[in-house]
């Protein structure tokens, strides 16, 4: 979700319902982008970034939005599917 006027910036190209790991820079219509905003569902980051970084220029600043039950592990999910120590938050975040 991102808000209208955001969206209907000429400089902001959204990109919903595609899977991170697909990216391409056709999925940008060839531009180069010189940021990157990330809310990525349901898979790690460190599935998600390489394509993102890929065909950002180089440079580029990034801000993705961290979810670290996706990188925690099995064994660290709880019920509800969230972390039952909040430090591994800090640990997946290489804090």
């Amino acid at each position: 979700q991102i808000h209208p006027e955001i969206a209907g910036d000429p400089r902001v190209t959204v990109i919903e319902g595609l899977n991170a790991r697909d990216l391409s820079a056709a999925d940008l219509a060839d531009r180069i982008p010189d940021f990157i905003v990330s809310d990525v569902s349901f898979i790690s980051l460190k599935l998600a970034l390489p394509p993102a970084l890929a065909i950002a220029r180089s440079g580029a600043k990034a801000i993705f939005l961290v979810k670290p039950q996706f990188d925690a592990g099995r064994e660290a999910i709880g019920k509800g599917g969230l972390l039952k120590d909040p430090y591994d938050a800090a640990r997946v975040a290489g804090l």
